[in-house]
């Protein structure tokens, strides 16, 4: 099974009204990283103010990163190098901390550049590494201050950086990581 551990920076909360600014994944197969990447994307559509704050960006400081479009045709080589997008047996399964939001605007992204093939590339559904802790926390989740990426990397002696793209992919993979110690694979 390949996973794409993906993770976005975005300018809102909305992925038709707003765009990624910031995407990082890591290709894993077996527990081991075989790809990485880090791409900045210029802004295309709205940007919140409470986003950008976040950013420690300005919009004009985003100016100098290269279009959606020539991000998304790097990704794209990416995946058809990764995947056999006709193959049904061959995709990747996406994983994220809070993976929906991350996987709706990469999606959107998708669809924004006139590409309608997402699903040729990723499985159904996603791994969301967050509902893996709620999981796994459940007896604690009640005394944890709030569940941010931030707080759970300290609770497994993940080291956690700054909050960026690549930092936090980094991290859900390490949490991810020591969540799939205690699972037995089934094999059929």
């Amino acid at each position: 099974m390949k996973l794409l551990f993906c993770d976005v920076e975005t300018t809102g909360l909305n992925s038709k009204e707003h765009s990624i600014w910031s995407l990082s994944y890591l290709l894993v197969e077996d527990n081991k990283i075989l790809s990485k990447d880090d791409y900045h994307i210029r802004p295309y559509k709205n940007a919140e103010p409470k986003a950008l704050e976040m950013s420690g960006m300005t919009l004009d400081e985003m100016q100098v990163f290269p279009t959606h479009k020539e991000v998304f045709e790097k990704f794209s080589s990416f995946l058809d190098s990764t995947v056999s997008k006709f193959d049904k047996q061959d995709k990747l399964l996406f994983v994220g901390y809070n993976s929906k939001f991350d996987e709706e605007f990469v999606r959107q992204w998708f669809e924004d550049n006139g590409d309608k093939y997402y699903g040729s590339y990723f499985w159904s559904g996603t791994v969301d590494v967050m509902s893996m802790c709620n999981y796994a926390l459940q007896s604690i989740r009640h005394k944890l201050p709030d569940f941010k990426l931030k707080t759970l990397a300290k609770l497994f002696n993940v080291e956690l950086e700054e909050h960026t793209s690549s930092s936090d992919i980094m991290a859900t993979f390490e949490i991810y990581q020591e969540l799939n110690k205690n699972i037995i694979p089934i094999n059929l």
